[in-house]
């Protein structure tokens, strides 16, 4: 997030820089934290922090990768998932696929 940004608006800006889709409708679904959220840099520092995943409803644009942090963006069926997708992503899309409408705490 960026200095007085909403949680909304810094999700709507990060898809819209590294996926070139425009969010127009997003709700929250779940809280990720604890040991799950630790991560080593390649520099040896080491942090642990939270993530908010959404729900985006609706979208307009085709999406373009930003050549920086993504070489290929495309969608997926949570039937067809790549073989090699890191272990928290596929927690919180399995979390989707059961997700009822009641915001989840981790």
């Amino acid at each position: 997030m960026e200095l007085d940004e909403s949680a909304i608006d810094a999700l709507k800006r990060e898809v819209s820089e590294e996926t070139s889709l425009k969010v127009l409708q997003a709700e929250p679904m779940a809280l990720y934290s604890g040991p799950t959220q630790r991560f080593a840099y390649p520099n040896g520092d080491k942090i642990q922090c939270f993530a908010l995943a959404f729900i985006i409803r609706q979208w307009e644009g085709q999406p373009r990768p930003d050549g920086v942090e993504g070489s290929e963006v495309r969608f997926f069926s949570l039937s067809q998932l790549p073989a090699d997708l890191h272990l928290i992503h596929r927690q919180t899309l399995e979390d989707y696929g059961k997700y009822d409408g009641t915001f989840l705490l981790s």
